[in-house]
């Protein structure tokens, strides 16, 4: 899930509820995730879900979980933001260089 923040960035959220005393609360928790899906990533960069594919051709860092460890059909790859961003950096960077 995602909520908007005020500077108008998405947030990833957790919500978690608890009974106590036939009251129900809800308590919203805002962590930074470090671990995303396509989508997620996507949402977190303001592009589309196909510029990030583009990224993953060019050689965006991925992780894959579970009994598939390779890029292939079925496989469900996950990113690292903090690795995402300074690949991102890197990128920008070179590109600079290469138009002085």
């Amino acid at each position: 899930m995602f909520k908007e923040s005020v500077e108008g960035t998405l947030i990833p959220f957790h919500a978690e509820t608890k009974i106590t005393d036939m009251e129900t609360t809800t308590t919203i928790t805002r962590t930074q995730k470090t671990i995303m899906t396509h989508k997620e990533i996507a949402a977190h960069f303001r592009v589309s879900e196909r510029t990030v594919t583009t990224w993953a051709h060019m050689g965006l860092p991925r992780i894959y979980i579970g009994s598939v460890q390779t890029p292939r059909r079925g496989a469900h790859p996950r990113y690292d933001l903090a690795k995402v961003s300074e690949w991102l950096k890197n990128r920008n960077a070179s590109k600079e260089r290469s138009l002085i």
